[in-house]
């Protein structure tokens, strides 16, 4: 279990840290496409683990515009997107709930 939560801590600060990172820099048009994809990708995994699935959700689309068939094939995308769908429907699920 200490092993868990202490994986986990590591996965929040390396968020955190590309999402600084994301905040002072992007790929530009020098880097190739599916580089730029992926800082993208990265970027939307880190917003996901921060709590922010619609920021997740604009840094995919982002990625998208840049290598649509990376975005496609990539495991992490479908894994993040995956998440996100569960995460919208829960919120929506709660919020009639509570209406």
């Amino acid at each position: 279990m200490a092993e868990h939560i202490g994986q986990r801590v590591a996965a929040l600060r390396r968020a955190r840290r590309a999402l600084d990172v994301a905040r002072d820099w992007s790929p530009g048009p020098e880097i190739p496409a599916e580089r730029r994809s992926g800082f993208w990708i990265e970027v939307a995994r880190a917003r996901l683990w921060s709590g922010d699935p619609d920021g997740a959700f604009k840094c995919l689309k982002e990625a998208r515009k840049h290598a649509p068939q990376h975005v496609r094939e990539h495991p992490w995308v479908r894994e993040d997107i995956g998440k996100i769908l569960r995460l919208v429907y829960e919120m929506s699920r709660q919020a009639l709930r509570a209406s």
